[in-house]
């Protein structure tokens, strides 16, 4: 005897909507993970994020952060770390105000 056939059920009485709602859910056939809209949106995030990285990476850039943070002229792990931070809050930025869509 199985476990399924030994609970205590009824077939007289319909399934609860939320047991119908449930099961659909369970044994609804897969969707496709990588459709064309999810690629296009997964290369269109990295390449913002890669343009991005090659905007900071001009030599105006690194002038631009010299002249708010004079001490990186002297550090390149500080200059590397105020380039991810400019990279970190252009995208972000970029989220919140709606130019990238995911």
């Amino acid at each position: 005897m199985s476990a399924l056939s030994s609970l205590p059920t009824s077939a007289q009485l319909p399934p609860a909507p939320n047991d119908l709602a449930l099961a659909n859910h369970l044994f609804a056939p897969a969707e496709a993970s990588l459709n064309k809209d999810a690629m296009g949106g997964i290369l269109r995030e990295i390449c913002i994020v890669s343009g991005l990285t090659g905007i900071v990476l001009l030599p105006i850039a690194d002038d631009l952060i010299i002249k708010f943070l004079p001490s990186a002229k002297d550090s390149p792990y500080l200059m590397i770390a105020a380039k991810m931070a400019v990279v970190a809050v252009l995208y972000f930025v970029m989220t919140r105000m709606g130019y990238i869509r995911h």
